[in-house]
């Protein structure tokens, strides 16, 4: 279990991997490739291979197929598999979090935050079906946040520091699970306070040592404040507008209320991009409709 300091609560998204307060920032380019190779698969949904999928299409079926069987067989696992030697990416990858206040080991109020990544896909009949009041009673919270569904708008991930911090799920120990109705979570984090609700626009520390990559051609969607901070944005929600896609991220400013001086932005990364963190690690902030950045630095 890791824990981490700072009222942005939403920002818990940024703790699918290891945690913990660091001064470095991600090396660029250079390790992009690496973290979105180290995307595991656990993160991402599982894709076949088309040499994979036809040996166990060979293993399946008797020698009399004909070649024209072998050949769909073939089309079909290419259609459903990367490019050949293109890194996974876990842009898109659906994922929802539930935010608790509960008392601390010596009483003081913490929120715990679990997640679904990499042991649930939240089914949204399974998500609907939970009631909040009833989660809060089971596990006396004080106050509880249904931060989900959510998307990822991310290529990858990047530990700046790997096994220097963290404890638990961060330096590869055994996950702590529990299921919510018919959803299975993992603690994540464990935050100081009991403010589970963000303050829109407010830039918050969430101190870790992972940050996001992005692979040349993606598409960035950024937010820009009066000083010239550049965030990116990490991930999109359905809780506030359920039928948000991606489709309507490029647009997604004409429908922000931005405070005085704050921009939104799309471009097109030129080249694999990291995120660099700041000192101490990420600065986040969090739209009117849930959807959360990152700030470059």
């Amino acid at each position: 279990m890791t824990k981490i300091a700072g009222p942005a609560l939403l920002a818990m998204v940024l703790l699918l991997t290891a945690c913990g307060s660091d001064d470095s920032e991600a090396d660029g380019a250079e390790d992009t490739t690496e973290a979105v190779e180290e995307t595991t698969t656990d993160e991402a949904p599982a894709e076949s291979t088309t040499e994979e999928s036809t040996d166990d299409a060979a293993e399946d079926e008797p020698e009399a197929d004909t070649a024209s069987d072998e050949t769909a067989a073939t089309d079909d696992a290419a259609s459903a598999a990367p490019a050949a030697g293109a890194p996974a990416s876990m842009n898109g990858f659906r994922y929802c979090e539930i935010l608790m206040s509960v008392p601390g080991e010596e009483g003081e109020p913490v929120t715990e935050v679990w997640g679904t990544p990499g042991h649930d896909p939240c089914d949204q009949a399974d998500w609907d079906a939970l009631d909040p009041d009833t989660i809060a009673a089971d596990n006396d919270a004080t106050s509880i946040h249904m931060n989900g569904p959510r998307y990822f708008t991310v290529d990858g991930t990047l530990d700046t520091a790997p096994g220097e911090t963290g404890v638990g799920i961060a330096a590869g120990g055994d996950a702590v699970l529990r299921d919510f109705g018919d959803i299975s979570m993992a603690l994540l984090a464990t935050v100081d306070g009991d403010d589970v609700e963000p303050v829109l626009y407010a830039p918050s520390l969430v101190v870790r040592t992972t940050t996001w990559a992005f692979q040349a051609g993606t598409e960035l969607y950024e937010l820009t404040d009066p000083e010239g901070n550049v965030y990116t944005m990490q991930s999109y929600a359905l809780f506030e507008d359920p039928t948000l896609t991606a489709a309507d991220l490029p647009t997604l400013g004409e429908r922000l209320e931005l405070p005085e001086g704050w921009s939104y932005s799309t471009r097109v990364a030129d080249e694999d991009f990291v995120v660099a963190l700041a000192p101490g690690g990420a600065m986040v902030v969090n739209d009117e409709l849930g959807n959360s950045y990152q700030r470059n630095g």
